[in-house]
């Protein structure tokens, strides 16, 4: 959020650094793409046309690292974007971040554990620890879990394999 509220060097939200568009120029030697008009008012395509090379982009990048370092030094996930403080790599830093809590093994955590709380959590009646309310609970914290890593594209469970866990448990 911060990123989207904070406006960089080129005058526009430092967003575009962390914007993953492929972009059509990717460095100073490419040839420009002319456009016959622009939209001066319309943010979202100074943020998608926006290179990620030059003086301009430099700096922008370097606030993102610094906001980045300022937010997450002294947390375990500075330990994922450390190795860019040398270069005060930012854009990298952030893909970094995102790949780790976004990527394939965040994925396969995440199904994992949405799985295990599924088949681990027992309902034998009220007891203090558990009561029905609490095992519902479990039951959608995990099928939102499943549904968060895009499982079954998106979908999480379906209905007959929701009943199924549900009454083997």
């Amino acid at each position: 959020m911060k990123l989207y509220k904070t406006i960089g060097v080129r005058g526009i939200h430092l967003g575009y650094i962390v914007d993953d568009t492929v972009r059509p120029v990717t460095s100073p030697d490419q040839l420009l793409i002319e456009v016959d008009t622009i939209d001066i008012n319309d943010d979202e395509s100074y943020i998608k046309a926006s290179t990620h090379f030059g003086r301009g982009f430099k700096a922008d990048n370097k606030a993102v690292w610094d906001l980045l370092k300022i937010n997450l030094i002294g947390f375990s996930s500075y330990n994922h974007i450390s190795r860019y403080d040398t270069k005060s790599d930012g854009r990298q830093a952030w893909l970094s971040l995102k790949q780790y809590f976004e990527g394939e093994d965040f994925i396969e955590r995440t199904r994992e554990s949405a799985f295990t709380r599924l088949t681990s959590t027992l309902y034998k009646g009220e007891t203090s620890k558990l009561n029905f309310e609490k095992y519902i609970n479990v039951h959608k914290t995990a099928d939102r879990m499943l549904q968060d890593c895009n499982f079954n594209n998106g979908l999480g469970l379906d209905d007959a394999t929701k009943i199924q866990h549900f009454k083997s448990c």
